[in-house]
Order: C-alpha cells, then structure tokens, then sequence
C-alpha cells in the first residue's frame, strides 16, 4: 500500500471525505490498476450519496476480476440504494452464481424480490425468550416522529436514535447528560432505553428556542414552545420520570445543576452548540462528570456534509490523547456523521480550548457555507 493511499483511508475513516477523494484520486493517478484505491473510493462515494461513482469504481473491479464477489455484492447494494431493484436482483444472481453460500446477497435477493411485489420475505423468528433486547425503541410515540419529516434535521434521523436506544441499552447508564434536544426526540430514544433496562435518568439541557409558528407535532399538534412540546412528548409516552429538563445554556446548566452534587455521568449525547468554542464548553462540562469507561456521543461530526466544525475539531484532539480516550468517527445514513468516545484514563485536564488555527478554519468555512445559501 502506497502512503498517499494509506493517508487517504486514515482521512476517510475519519470523516474527512473531500481530503480523503482527493488522495484516492491521486493514488489511481499514480497506479491506475490499484483494486485496493478503486475499492476504497467507492465506499467513500457510498457513504456520501454519490452511487453513480460508487458503481464505476465497483464496475472496475467487477470488470478486472470477474470473481470478485465483494465488489459484486457491494454493486448490487447500490443498485437496490438507486431503487434498481431489477438490476440489483440480476447483480445479487452474479454472486450467487460464483458463491452460493454468500449469505448477503442471498438475503439482498430476497429483500429485492420483496421490493417488486414478487415475493413475501420469510425470516425465521428469533428465540427472544433468553434476551430482553430489541433491534428498536418501541415505542407510538417515537415512532410517530419519525413518521413526519418536519422532525428532520433538526432532530437527528431515525437511525441515529436507534443507535442511541442500541448504546443506551448495551452500556446500561444510571445517569445520562444531553445537550441539545429540539422537541425531544434523541431524548426519547435514550429514555425508552433506560426504561426497558428499568433504571437510570437523563438530564437534557437545551435554550429551547422558539419553534416556527407553523410548527405542528403529531402527538402535541400546534405549539412554539419547545420546552412544552418535548415534555408533552415525554408525558405522552409515558417516559416522563426518566428524564429532567434544564432550560439554558448547556455547559453552565450542567455545572450549576449536577457537579455540586458530585454526580457521576456513564453516558452523554452532545448535540448543542457546535461551535468550536461551544463544543469544546459542553465537552469540559460533561469530563468533570464522566467516569472511567463513560461513553459520550458527538453528533454532526462531518463537516463537508453538516457544515459545523466544533464535533470534528474535537475527535481530532481526542485522536492525541490515546491515553486518555479512544475516539471513533464513522458516516451516519443522512451524512451528518457520529462520534462514539469513551473515556479510558482517570483525571484529565478540563482546560481544553480550541486552537487558534481551528478557530480560524471554522470562520473561513462559515463564510464559504454562508456564500452556497
């Protein structure tokens, strides 16, 4: 592996995907053959939406070594992302003609034969009879927002609160912190977690700004107050005494409301102000408060696609500090980005700033975000 195409997957599992294109470019300029960049690319053409270039550089492959399953496959799952259903079910057939015990595609068949009504899915039903976990938060009232799109962006995407509900579940926190929560739906994800694990609370800081006049819930209906609508969603789903709200700022709320109790955090969301100087004032907040093995949450944490730097900016610095915390940033289905950090290391210091090159890039970057609207 060349170092420029080594740079270029460090960048790209990182998040970096404009820097990381550019590299993988580069290393198919300097050897046009290389399966390893053209595999490379296409994941990364994936993970941004742009499937018309995922499928060249997988043709390529496909093209080079006709039993190359992998890229086979991997065509097909974007063929059925295009809503290719027909061409996805001919490309799945292609691997399963090479390999017909790949598992993937078998189930990639199936589920587009479900997609043209030539089929019914049958799946064995698992014995849950051993395990209290679910796949989802089920819950009416979750999945009520998650039927309206007026919900999103504002609130993170479905799948983002099911990896929320899935974290929650798994790490089984008894004490959570969120910063930002619009009408609480994150909020939601992590409360139906802790009440399925029958323990634990969340504290939810947020300005709770006005919503637009023409704002209206599926379970509150109309209303401009953000504070009532979250609450009335909690109430709602009966999910109420697992969390407390906190009008204000975040990162003094959470020093002023939790640290003089000496309360100790197990799990965060940080989804507030993402600003360098803001992200980095409700991460020091949250660290005062975090044990060893803590888990938080970043979200918004690319910033070709999001348009925020402060979440970047702040894995960047967690990436130095390998001692302290092991940090991972990974594409979310919308492109926003997630980061998953737990904390390793014991007492750390709680001055952290942003750099003055960061600060720098963010303004140069706003004014260039500023300038597309």
């Amino acid at each position: 592996m060349t170092p420029t195409l080594e740079k270029a997957i460090v960048l790209a599992r990182k998040g970096a995907y404009r820097d990381a294109e550019k590299l993988f470019t580069k290393a198919l300029e300097e050897n046009p053959d290389n399966p390893e960049a053209h595999g490379h690319r296409a994941w990364l053409y994936v993970c941004t939406g742009r499937y018309k270039d995922a499928i060249a550089d997988y043709r390529f492959l496909m093209d080079r070594d006709p039993a190359d399953t992998e890229a086979a496959y991997r065509y097909a799952e974007v063929l059925r992302k295009m809503g290719k259903c027909a061409e996805a079910i001919e490309a799945a057939r292609n691997v399963l003609s090479h390999d017909p015990k790949h598992l993937a595609a078998l189930d990639l068949w199936r589920e587009c034969l479900v997609d043209q009504g030539l089929a019914e899915m049958q799946r064995p039903k698992p014995d849950l009879s051993h395990s209290s976990q679910q796949a989802h938060p089920l819950n009416p009232v979750i999945k009520q927002l998650e039927e309206d799109p007026a919900n999103f962006p504002a609130s993170v995407f479905p799948q983002v609160g099911q990896m929320l509900y899935s974290l929650v579940r798994c790490a089984r926190p008894r004490l959570v912190l969120e910063t930002g929560c619009f009408v609480g739906y994150s909020t939601l994800c992590m409360a139906q977690a802790l009440e399925e694990n029958k323990d634990g609370h969340i504290h939810s800081f947020d300005l709770f700004l006005p919503l637009a006049a023409d704002y209206h819930s599926p379970v509150a209906g109309n209303c401009a107050d953000a504070l009532q609508v979250a609450r009335a969603h909690l109430e709602r789903a009966g999910l109420a005494h697992r969390v407390t709200f906190h009008k204000g700022d975040s990162s003094s709320g959470i020093v002023d409301n939790l640290t003089a109790g000496r309360d100790v955090v197990d799990f965060a969301f940080i989804d507030g102000d993402h600003r360098l100087r803001g992200c980095f004032k409700d991460w020091r907040a949250v660290l005062r408060l975090l044990r060893p093995g803590g888990i938080v949450v970043l979200h918004d944490t690319i910033p070709d696609n999001c348009g925020w730097i402060g979440p970047h900016a702040l894995i960047e610095e967690l990436h130095r500090r390998p001692r302290e915390f092991q940090a991972i940033n990974f594409p979310t289905p919308e492109g926003y980005g997630l980061g998953v950090i737990q904390r390793i290391g014991g007492e750390g210091s709680y001055g952290w700033k942003p750099s003055i090159p960061a600060l720098l890039k963010e303004y140069l970057q706003s004014a260039v975000w500023r300038r597309r609207r």
